[in-house]
C-alpha cells in the first residue's frame, strides 16, 4: 500500500530530522495508540528494543519500557559499553552527549531514538505538543513561551514550534542561550512554515499572549506570570510527564521508525 506521507528518517536525533507532514502523521498515531493502548501488541512481536543509557534516568527508562512492550518488544537496558549492535532491532539513547549519539547512528544498522541528549530531547518536544493538540485542537498559530534552564529541551521546543507553525518566545536568561546553529535553522523552518522564533529579555516579556508556558526546573512560575498569558493558558513542566503522553509518543516513534507509515497503520 503507498504510504501517507514521505518516508520517515531512518533515525530521530532531532525534531528538525522529520518535516511536518511526518510530525502531523506521527502526532495522529500517537493520538490512536492512545485510545486503544494495547492494541499494537504484534506491531513488533519478537522484536527487542536496547535502552542505552549514560546516567540514570527512571521516568526515560520506564516510559521506554512500557511503549516498548506495549509493541511486543523486549525492552532492555544497557550501558553504552554493553551494547551489541547486531542483537537488536532499535535503539533508544539517553544522558549522552549529541555527538555519541550521532556517533552511534552513523554506526547502526537499526534505528536509533534520541530520548534526551544534552542538545536535543525531541521525544519530551513531541510529546508535549500532543498535549497541545489534545487541549486547543491546533498546534499552528498558537504561541508558546519557553523559560527555564535546560536547553534541549529548548532547542527541541524551538525546532518543533517552527515546523508546526507556532510562534516561539523563549526568556533569554544568563547561561542558556540557543545553540547559533540550532537557532538558525529554527529561524529557517519558521519562516518557511509560517511561524516565528524570538529571543527575549525575560519570562514576563516571553510569556505575554502565550498559549502553552513552557518551564524547567530553574523557574518559579507565579499567578502574576501567569497572568500575562493568554486567558486560556496552559503550564507545562518538564517533570514530571503529562500522563501517557510520553509513553504514546515513544510507542509511536519506535514503531514508525522500524515500520514507516502505510495507509494501514
Amino acid at each position: 500500500m503507498a504510504p501517507l506521507v514521505a518516508a520517515p528518517p531512518k533515525h530521530l536525533l532531532q525534531v528538525a530530522d522529520f518535516d511536518r507532514g511526518q510530525l502531523e502523521e506521527l502526532l495522529g498515531l500517537a493520538t490512536r495508540m492512545k485510545t486503544d493502548a494495547l492494541g499494537w501488541r504484534n506491531a513488533h512481536a519478537g522484536q527487542t528494543l536496547a535502552c542505552v543509557f549514560g546516567k540514570p534516568s527512571p521516568r526515560t527508562r520506564l516510559s521506554l519500557a512500557v511503549a516498548a512492550q506495549r509493541l511486543g518488544m523486549l525492552p532492555l537496558t544497557l550501558r553504552s559499553d554493553e551494547l551489541r549492535l547486531g542483537y537488536v532491532d532499535a535503539i533508544a539513547v539517553a544522558g549522552l552527549a549529541q555527538v555519541e549519539v550521532q556517533r552511534l547512528s552513523a554506526a547502526a544498522a537499526v534505528p536509533v531514538i534520541n530520548a534526551g541528549s544534552d542538545d536535543h530531547h525531541p521525544c519530551q518536544a513531541l510529546a508535549g505538543l500532543l498535549t497541545v493538540r489534545e487541549r486547543f485542537g491546533r498546534i499552528e498559530g498558537l504561541k508558546l513561551a519557553y523559560a527555564g534552564g535546560a536547553l534541549n529541551i529548548a532547542h527541541s521546543l524551538m525546532q518543533a514550534s517552527a515546523l508546526f507553525g507556532m510562534d516561539f518566545t523563549m526568556a533569554n536568561a544568563a547561561g542558556c542561550r540557543p545553540q547559533a546553529e540550532v537557532l538558525i535553522r529554527a529561524h529557517a523552518l519558521a519562516e518557511r512554515c509560517g511561524g516565528s522564533v524570538d529571543l527575549v529579555a525575560g519570562p514576563e516579556v516571553a510569556v505575554k499572549g502565550a498559549n502553552v508556558v513552557y518551564t524547567d526546573a530553574g523557574l518559579e512560575v507565579t499567578a502574576d506570570l501567569m497572568a500575562r498569558a493568554a486567558h486560556d493558558a496552559i503550564l507545562m513542566q518538564r517533570r514530571p510527564a503529562q500522563s501517557g503522553c510520553e509513553v504514546a509518543t515513544q510507542q509511536a516513534l519506535i514503531h514508525t521508525l522500524i515500520h514507516g507509515w502505510t495507509s494501514g497503520v
